[in-house]
This record gives structure tokens, sequence and C-alpha cells, in this order.
């Protein structure tokens, strides 16, 4: 089994800032079905997996600029 690092989970404050967007942002993502972890309540995310789920779920600019429809 592969070990984690406690250095690959972000917090809400940490993730939102290194994205430049907002807790609400993250928090319409978790409701899209974006990974994530509740820990004493508050959110969490393991790096990998938000990542992973980021860039198989949004659109890139590139994509919306050709006028691309979403699947």
């Amino acid at each position: 089994m592969e070990k984690v690092g406690l250095d690959q989970l972000l917090n809400e404050k940490e993730l939102s800032k290194a994205l430049g967007i907002s807790r609400v942002t993250l928090y319409g993502y978790r409701k899209k079905g974006c990974p994530w972890l509740s820990i004493g309540g508050k959110a969490y995310y393991f790096e990998p997996d938000f990542t992973a789920w980021i860039l198989k779920n949004c659109r890139r600019v590139a994509d919306i600029e050709q006028g691309d429809t979403p699947e």
C-alpha cells in the first residue's frame, strides 16, 4: 500500500488560496462530486484526488472558446 503524506491534505483555505477561487466555489465542487474528507467538522482535500477530479470534470478555457459543448 502506498504511503500517504499529510502534506498532500489541504484545507479549504489553503486550496482556495492556491487556486485563486473562493471557498464557496470549493463547496460547489463538493456538491458536484469532488472528493473530500471531513475531519473534525472541517473539509480537507487530498491533492492527487482533487487534481484528478478537476482535470476530468472541469472544462478548459480553450474548449469553451472553441465552442465545445459539455459532455
